[in-house]
Formats: structure tokens, sequence, C-alpha cells
């Protein structure tokens, strides 16, 4: 595993644990599910399918794009459900209201894109950075692609 991909991993993983450590006891169970992907990650895990078969937080089976994210992000195997749900609350903000800040600006793809393969922190106040590292370019294009084309739920 590339030192920048690990250290990516660590920060999430310390920012996932210092969340669910200050969340609300009924929250906890919820929170406890999107953090498993991250560790099996950490453990040299996540090389089945079988692994996230969990649902996502807010993903909606009747919505096609919901579902194409969600499959990507799996079929990939990219940490994003991890901190992020289509909608509600997670460790990340939804990838609804992701969408709801860069859909229909100039240049918001390139920003997007650029925060999904760097990084980003202080963009979303009461949520911890994103580090960077978890995607590369190509599935960070597809990743824009998908949450720009949400729809409002």
């Amino acid at each position: 595993m590339p030192k920048r991909l690990f250290y990516g991993l660590v920060s999430a993983a310390v920012m996932a644990m210092l969340v669910f450590a200050f969340m609300p006891s009924p929250a906890r169970s919820n929170a406890a599910m999107s953090i498993k992907p991250l560790v099996m990650m950490m453990n040299g895990g996540m090389h089945h399918h079988s692994m996230m078969t969990a649902p996502a937080s807010g993903a909606s089976a009747n919505n096609p794009v919901d579902e194409r994210l969600i499959t990507y992000i799996r079929d990939n195997n990219l940490a994003c459900l991890s901190c992020h749900a289509i909608q509600g609350r997670g460790a990340g903000p939804s990838f609804v209201r992701i969408m709801d800040r860069y859909s229909g600006k100039n240049g918001s793809g390139k920003r997007l894109l650029t925060s999904i393969v760097d990084g980003v922190s202080g963009q979303w106040p009461g949520y911890p950075p994103m580090p960077g590292g978890l995607a590369n370019a190509d599935q960070a294009r597809h990743l824009v692609r998908l949450i720009l084309s949400l729809r409002n739920h």
C-alpha cells in the first residue's frame, strides 16, 4: 500500500473514531456499520465485494442514480461509504449535500474532483477533514459525474 494512501486511511480512521466517540448513543450503532469498511481496508481486506454488502445509509433502492453511485464505490473498493451517505448525516457530508453545493456552478466539477483526489479541509463546518489519496483521478472523475447527477431527495 502506498504511504500516501496509508496515511490518508489512518487519518480518516482517527477522525471517524473521534466523531464516533462524541456521537449520541442512538447514532453510534449506525455509525459503527459505516466505519467497518474503512477498518477492513486498513487491515488489507476489501478484496471481496461481500465485505461491503451493508446498504449505504440513506440509499434509495428506487433511484437508479443512487444505486449506480453505490455500486461504483463498492466495485472499485473505495472507502467513500465509510463517511458519506446518499442523504443524512454521517462522518462526512451526504452526497446529496455535496451535489447541492457543487452542481450548476462554473468550475465546480474540477473543485470537487480536486477535493476527492487531494483531500479537503475546512470547507464543511462540523465535519472532519477528508484525506486525499482515497481515489485516483479516473475514479474521482467518475465519482464527480455520479454525484453531480444525483437528484434532490
